[in-house]
């Protein structure tokens, strides 16, 4: 009744998009638990523990909870802080999945909004899962520049920076109508919760300049 009480839930995976920190702890009364004591603990060390209280509605256990990363911190101005986890599974990010807890400055509890979640149990969740590689991966957004289905052999791979991996192409490479890549591909593995699975992906993001206009670079992300 309290998590509820909040009204925004996803309605795909059944879990807050928001949750008011009094209707987290009107719940946990509700199910006979109290919440745990936050004092002493640093502003991350906090938030977990706040995540951990609510780790059955988010459906994540407390490992996964541990190993969340997190994607910054941001100390406020009345004492306060927001902590933002970024959602991961087996080092692998889960696209699109962010838990934002906002602190009172003694910390307890004031929101969370966003969310992550934990690993379905009878999941596949190993790098052997992802079948295709990313150059493929790449080749197939390129397509829609009518590019080659074989401009993936002509790619070559570097570290970019935040995880993700830049994939370039050689000056000559370009597609039917002359169009050519503006800068590297970028490209990180994730995974895409889908219903109650995890399913491999790449997210590539793509910049093309025009081969018509050459002024022009259209910009997308896969």
């Amino acid at each position: 009744k309290g998590i509820a009480a909040s009204r925004q839930v996803d309605p795909r995976h059944g879990v807050p998009t928001f949750l008011w920190g009094a209707d987290a702890t009107r719940a946990l009364r509700l199910q006979g638990r109290s919440v745990t004591t936050k004092a002493g603990l640093d502003d991350e060390a906090a938030a977990r523990a706040h995540l951990a209280d609510l780790a059955d509605v988010y459906r994540i256990d407390s490992g996964e909870i541990a190993a969340l990363p997190v994607r910054n911190r941001q100390r406020l101005a009345n004492g306060g802080a927001i902590v933002r986890f970024a959602g991961r599974v087996d080092g692998i990010e889960v696209f699109r999945e962010q838990a934002n807890v906002l602190l009172s400055r003694d910390g307890s509890l004031v929101a969370i909004g966003g969310f992550v979640m934990g690993a379905p149990s009878d999941a596949k969740r190993t790098v052997d899962a992802f079948v295709l590689d990313m150059p493929r991966a790449a080749a197939i957004a390129l397509a829609d520049y009518r590019f080659p289905a074989t401009v993936n052999a002509q790619m070559r791979t570097r570290d970019g920076a935040g995880g993700y991996t830049l994939l370039a192409l050689p000056a000559d490479a370009t597609s039917t109508d002359d169009s050519a890549l503006a800068a590297p591909i970028r490209s990180k593995r994730v995974w895409f919760r889908l219903g109650s699975e995890l399913v491999p992906a790449y997210y590539v993001e793509v910049q093309v300049r025009d081969g018509t206009s050459r002024r022009q670079i259209d910009s997308y992300a896969y």
